[in-house]
């Protein structure tokens, strides 16, 4: 399941608008899962996609969120993924380095926007100390070993973001970072096994973690 797209310098694949305008012309509802695990809260308006999160009370996705290839084992961790936020963890590739970094924004940040150096903004927050001049190059992000520990971590560093400065310059990868060194096989991979799994068995056998997520 890979489009090559050719050489070009700009594709459009829709805004986040126009992607819960689709799934829910599909699927309708109030929540839209999509090859997901579905056993725990989620508010109006998400869509969790190619995700496996663990069917606890203490598992809590908000409202108006797209979340995307996450993962989270059986356990009883009391996690939040937040109103009105975009999170996709993605398994990358980069020289000597490799595992995995989850991006977490806001669903309105605009990470096109060029700003002055010191002035971007990050769900609210101006990262003073960011050489950069977009969201989209800001290294915010952590490398991690797993698909686990990394959701956990970005999620830890959003929450944080406006009292903990140090959270924000001791990272190394942006956005454009995970899509530049992703590592495509191994997220086919990822990807066809919660397919697999969801066709043949239901969400319920989303519960053990797929070597892909490691």
């Amino acid at each position: 399941q890979l489009l090559d797209c050719g050489p070009s310098s700009f594709f459009h694949f829709g805004s986040l608008k126009e992607c819960r305008e689709h799934w829910y012309g599909v699927m309708g509802g109030r929540e839209i899962p999509v090859h997901s695990t579905w056993e725990y809260k989620v508010g109006n308006g998400s869509i969790v996609e190619y995700s496996n999160l663990p069917p606890n009370p203490f598992m809590v996705v908000g409202e108006g969120s797209i979340v995307s290839g996450c993962y989270i084992g059986r356990n009883e961790k009391s996690t939040v993924i937040p109103d009105d936020v975009v999170v996709y963890s993605a398994p990358v590739r980069r020289d000597d380095e490799q595992g995995w970094v989850t991006v977490v924004i806001g669903a309105s940040d605009d990470f096109k926007r060029v700003y002055e150096t010191g002035a971007v903004l990050w769900s609210g927050t101006t990262l003073r100390d960011c050489d950069g001049t977009s969201l989209w190059e800001a290294p915010l992000f952590d490398l991690a070993p797993g698909a686990e520990q990394s959701l956990l971590q970005s999620l830890h560093k959003y929450e944080h973001r406006e009292t903990e400065s140090e959270v924000l310059t001791s990272s190394g990868w942006s956005m454009a970072d995970v899509v530049r060194y992703v590592d495509v096989d191994k997220l086919i991979e990822f990807r066809r096994q919660r397919k697999e799994l969801w066709w043949r068995y239901g969400p319920e056998s989303l519960g053990e973690p797929p070597a892909s997520a490691e």
